[in-house]
Formats: C-alpha cells, structure tokens, sequence
C-alpha cells in the first residue's frame, strides 16, 4: 500500500421527525451532540428511564425481564438481583421527581420480590435464585440487593412496613461472611452448603453497602 486516505464522516439520527446532529471528530466521532443544559438533559434521560422501568413492572409486580432484539422475543428467563436493583434505581428516580404514580406498582414489585425470592431460615433470610427447586441458590448480591431496595423504599416513603425484611437478610448476609471478613457468595437453598465461594467481585463491596444502608436505617451497632 503506497498511500493512505485519511477522512472524517458527518452524520446524523433522525428520530421521531427530528434530526439530531451528531459529533464529527475525535473520541467524540458519533456522539450526540448535547444542545440544552447538561443538568437538564439528565433530568430527562432519568425521567424517560423512570418511565420506562414503570412501564416494564406487571400488575403481579413482576418485570418484563427483556428482549431478544434480534428475534422480538421476551427473555423467559428471571434474575433476583436485577429486580431488586430495578426497583431500587426506580426508587431513587423519585428523588429527582418525585413521581407518587410510581408508589403502588413499585410495592407490587416488593412484594413479588418478597413472596417469591424471600425465604426465612434458622432467624435468618435469603433471596433465592434459580428456575426451579432442583436448583435453587441464594447470592451474596441478591440479599445486598435486597435491603438497598427496601432501605431505599423506607427512606424516601417513610413506611417501615419492610424494615423487618431487611434485617432478617442483613442477619443473612452475616452468616455469609466469616470471622476475619471473607465472603462466600453462592449457597445451595435450602440446606446453605457452600456452592462457590466467589462468583463476581462486586458482591463483596454490594455487601457490605446493604449493611450501610440498613444501618443508616435502624442503627443497629451489629
């Protein structure tokens, strides 16, 4: 190859009627171009995506888990630790607007939570994971989940109604993490034997977090 021709592209998206410019050069080439106040511009994406996630919650308080784009088909499969934190980013959505339309299905959405994936064992909780009994599982990220969608649900409604949820699955993430600190991740339901000490590294810092946020709550030196 004796030469090389270097040019830029300009484009644009056009959407709903509209042309929407975008960028045209450097690590911003394809970037949308932003023409209104930063701050603003936020608001409304939160508030776009705050209806959506409203739009997605079932009468049953079950989410619309997804879509395979490619074929328009609805993903069967489900995911305790993306529904919790589902309703807990719809949760803090309503401290940008606070939109008290959202409030009855987002309860339904605790509730399904906590009628399908709670289980109460030896005065302790656990979120459960899996498609059916023969192979259930309880995550370190599911209960942290868990509590940070309760804890948040107390804080910006000021019912306590769930508060005892959360502190029977802090009590479970407590027998997950031993003495010295060390966390066990995945636990087999209902027996609680080790399935996988570590899965993925966020559980740990997800953790200690749902810890946080309760204590936040209730002040519980434990």
């Amino acid at each position: 190859i004796n030469k090389v021709w270097i040019f830029d592209t300009i484009s644009v998206f056009y959407e709903d009627e509209n042309f929407i410019d975008l960028q045209s050069e450097g690590q911003q080439n394809g970037v949308r171009v932003v023409a209104e106040n930063n701050k603003e511009h936020i608001k409304k994406i939160i508030k776009k995506n705050a209806n959506f996630l409203h739009g997605e919650i079932l009468e049953t308080g079950r989410f619309k888990y997804g879509y395979f784009p490619a074929f328009d088909r609805e993903i069967k499969s489900y995911n305790t630790v993306r529904h919790c934190t589902a309703v807990y980013a719809l949760l803090e959505t309503l401290e940008v607007d606070y939109n008290e339309n959202y409030l009855p299905k987002i309860k339904n959405a605790i509730d399904y939570a906590l009628d399908v994936f709670y289980k109460e064992l030896n005065n302790a909780a656990y979120m459960i994971d899996g498609e059916d009994d023969s192979n259930y599982e309880i995550k370190l990220g599911s209960l942290a989940a868990a509590i940070f969608m309760l804890a948040k649900y107390q804080e910006i409604t000021k019912d306590n109604k769930y508060q005892k949820y959360a502190e029977n699955l802090a009590n479970g993430i407590k027998n997950m993490v031993d003495e010295r600190g060390e966390t066990t991740h995945i636990l087999n339901y209902p027996d609680l034997n080790m399935k996988e000490k570590f899965r993925i590294i966020y559980y740990d810092g997800e953790a200690a977090l749902g810890l946080l946020r309760l204590y936040q709550i209730n002040h519980d030196e434990n």
